[in-house]
């Protein structure tokens, strides 16, 4: 962080989307889309592995086309019903 406490652009407090894929694509293009799932998965078990059962139950369902729930779309959810900002406030979500 800079001396001055300004504030400064952060990528990894952004949310990412899953890449598309095109009707033709490159092994290139197929492995970043696998990539991308694989580590949104694991970013999700993170997430959602110790929350208890009533609050799993808010995460919307999978996507109609197969894909599973983002873990932005999750988080957004979770925010958007429970209010959460801070990790003393999620803790009591634990099971």
């Amino acid at each position: 962080m800079p001396a001055n406490n300004a504030l400064y652009y952060n990528p990894q407090k952004f949310p990412s989307f899953p890449p598309m894929l095109p009707n033709q694509f490159t092994n290139d293009e197929y492995a970043s889309f696998l990539a991308w799932w694989k580590a949104d998965g694991v970013a999700s078990h993170i997430i959602t592995s110790h929350l208890a059962p009533h609050v799993l139950s808010i995460i919307p369902p999978d996507e109609d086309n197969g894909n599973p729930c983002t873990t932005h779309i999750t988080l957004t959810a979770l925010h958007d019903a429970l209010g959460l900002v801070d990790y003393p406030h999620a803790a009591v979500l634990k099971e």
